[in-house]
């Protein structure tokens, strides 16, 4: 596993390839959003990102010389993280959660929807406990 730092312009094509053929991904993204598509939840991830007062950290993940997933990070908040299911294996699996601990460090947080166990799942796995559940988060935009 390679991890290469991208910038905003990239992520795109990162994402694609995290969900590609992860028909999935569209029952447990934000529920507040209607999703009919992989291609509709990437669209929304990648403008959601975009849209970030504070910019972020983003690193592509190659496997075997093709692009396969990312991460995008700040500070102490883990935004958001995908991995194609083709290298959702153990192995793999290690290496992208210690790659994620190497750039945020040891003390960090993630914000995922109650609805997306597969993302609480595997991050308990990794070790993180559940802070808060069941929460609204609003933001106003003038």
């Amino acid at each position: 596993m390679d991890i290469v730092s991208i910038n905003i312009s990239d992520l795109k094509g990162y994402i694609y390839c995290a969900f590609r053929g992860d028909d999935e991904i569209v029952n447990i993204y934000d529920p507040s959003v209607k999703m009919t598509s992989v291609e509709d939840v990437c669209e929304s991830i990648n403008e959601k990102i975009e849209s970030l007062v504070d910019p972020c950290s983003i690193s592509g993940i190659w496997i075997d010389g093709n692009k396969a997933g990312y991460f995008a990070y700040s500070q102490n908040s883990l935004i958001s993280f995908g991995l194609n299911k083709e290298y959702r294996n153990k192995n793999n699996l290690v290496d992208f959660w210690d790659a994620i601990k190497g750039a945020i460090g040891d003390n960090f947080q993630c914000a995922l929807f109650s609805v997306n166990k597969r993302g609480i799942d595997f991050l308990k796995k990794c070790g993180m406990s559940v802070l808060f559940e069941n929460i609204t988060v609003l933001t106003y935009e003038n």
